[in-house]
């Protein structure tokens, strides 16, 4: 009964731990406490047996519980009180991974970063070649030495919610990374629901570290990727100092390259995968395509229709316009415009077999494979990182200015297929072909200035892709700043203060991008199309 008594007692003891804990959060300050068991017995004027016994044992001195922190948290927590669980990765975890990327890191050693949400830089057709980690998909706070990092606006164009960007930080700057795993919304907000990711950067660094990685990837191509960083620190008995500046640069993965990658639609088949599922690079959309209510049709001179055996090389190269015997030419509008255009019997005479007779066939199931345009999987990137961090002892250990200072410049560049015309609508392409164009067979205007006629159910749609000027580059750039200033002191008997400013993160971004245009819309594949693949692995 003594020993449930005394159990009793210190769960009290613990909860009005956890209460001043509470106390000293609110106020900014922490207080540690104490459990003396000989004080606890005499407070209740029981157990002089247990008493006697700890004296004989040499346990009058207090046992002092030492405190912990949340992670990116002042909400200290004695020992004895189950924290959540925290993944810790090392820095020498990161330099057995091979990786220079804290994302590939992460999902290397914790199976939790998995999901769509956990982009890198071979996201390509809307990346930029930035670096995203989400526990279990879920929005995921970033911290760095328990301060917010700002989100990317490169971001928001995947997430409404936004992520920050960790190739911001220098992994040659990283002690270790520490990983929240279960949901903290409750401390830290909606940036928290899938959890915590603390990176916390060298602290007690005397002296120079100089480091250096070259990586090549096997395989066809010449891939590869180099990093530089300068690590350099010194301390003395009241103030710290350290400086951690690298240089990163990753060539660009041109898709076709990698055979996984850049598969075509008959080797998908005979992988057991419809080619139409695959719409990141094989697409409905290219030159001479065309299509109403009776089904799509493409020129017969499109080098595409090749592996159909349906191709032929005589046959006109653009769709003429059609003769109506006044001087003028003949329209066609309505559900099925391209049938009636392709069936009229002006390609049975000698004027029509003269352009190489009707210039449309059936579209066989043609889908193009990207990847031959010279597209990239992996965007080249050039990273420029610096990190410094000191503190001074302004009053002993009672007042200590402390800073943290953070700059990266990221530049990244890709390619992309030439710009796709899905169709002329004003949700689509908005694009206008008056009826009067050359290269506009049916007589009619298409797009928007058409009307209902002009688009479909009611009218033709078109289809096609603007090789002619190449294609589309994206270039980003990005400068980011991240400042932390602050004051925090230690009175002892367990109570200390932390106060800062503002963190301050400012962000430069900027995005090019080139788009193609094109002065033919309806026009077959050009030799490009047609050229060979280099080998692949």
């Amino acid at each position: 009964m003594n020993c449930n008594l005394l159990n009793n007692i210190t769960q009290r003891n613990r909860r009005a731990g956890l209460y001043l804990f509470g106390v000293a959060w609110i106020s900014n300050l922490r207080y540690k406490t104490w459990l003396a068991p000989n004080r606890v017995a005499s407070l209740l004027g029981v157990l002089f047996i247990a008493q006697s016994a700890w004296s004989q044992e040499g346990t009058n001195v207090p046992t002092q519980l030492k405190p912990t922190v949340v992670t990116g948290s002042y909400i200290p927590t004695a020992e004895t009180v189950g924290p959540a669980p925290v993944e810790t990765v090392t820095a020498a975890q990161i330099l057995r991974t091979g990786e220079e990327d804290v994302r590939l890191v992460l999902k290397k050693l914790s199976p939790s970063f998995s999901g769509n949400n956990n982009l890198g830089p071979e996201v390509n057709n809307g990346g930029a070649g930035e670096s995203y980690a989400s526990i279990r998909n879920l929005k995921t706070l970033v911290l760095i030495n328990g301060r917010r990092l700002g989100d990317s606006p490169s971001s928001f164009f995947i997430n409404n919610s936004g992520f920050a960007d960790l190739n911001t930080i220098p992994v040659a700057a990283i002690e270790r990374i520490e990983v929240l795993k279960d949901g903290a919304s409750a401390l830290y907000g909606s940036d928290a629901i899938g959890g915590v990711i603390n990176i916390i950067t060298k602290t007690d660094f005397s002296g120079i570290e100089i480091g250096g990685r070259y990586g090549a990837a096997t395989g066809a191509g010449n891939f590869t990727e180099q990093r530089a960083s300068l690590v350099g620190g010194t301390g003395n008995s009241n103030s710290t100092f350290l400086v951690t500046a690298q240089y990163y640069h990753r060539d660009a993965l041109p898709s076709s390259d990698r055979k996984v990658g850049s598969l075509d639609q008959f080797e998908l088949t005979a992988h057991n995968i419809d080619p139409n599922s695959i719409g990141y690079y094989i697409s409905p959309s290219f030159p001479g395509k065309v299509s109403d209510s009776t089904g799509s049709y493409i020129l017969r001179s499109s080098p595409l229709l090749q592996p159909f055996g349906l191709f032929d090389a005589a046959a006109a190269k653009s769709p003429p316009r059609i003769p109506n015997g006044s001087g003028g030419f003949k329209t066609f509008s309505g559900p099925t415009a391209v049938s009636d255009y392709n069936s009229d019997p002006f390609w049975q005479t000698p004027a029509g077999q003269a352009l190489g007779g009707a210039p449309y066939v059936a579209n066989p199931g043609v889908l193009l494979n990207t990847t031959v345009l010279g597209t990239d999987s992996i965007q080249s990137q050039d990273r420029r990182n610096v990190f410094a961090s000191g503190s001074y002892d302004l009053f002993d250990k009672q007042m200590q200015i402390y800073t943290d200072f953070l700059y990266a410049g990221l530049n990244t560049e890709g390619k992309l297929a030439p710009a796709p015309v899905v169709g002329l609508g004003a949700k689509q392409a908005n694009i206008n072909i008056p009826a009067d164009n050359p290269f506009n067979p049916f007589g009619i205007d298409l797009g928007p200035i058409g009307g209902t006629n002009g688009l479909p159910p009611n009218g033709p749609r078109i289809r096609s892709r603007f090789w002619e000027s190449g294609n589309r580059l994206l270039d980003t750039d990005t400068d980011y700043y991240h400042l932390v200033a602050g004051l925090k002191g230690d009175f002892g008997s367990g109570w200390s203060y932390n106060g800062r400013i503002p963190t301050t993160d400012t962000i430069k971004w900027r995005r090019r991008e080139t788009r193609s245009m094109a002065r033919r819309w309806i026009w077959p594949c050009s030799p490009a199309s047609t050229r060979s693949m280099p080998p692949r692995d």
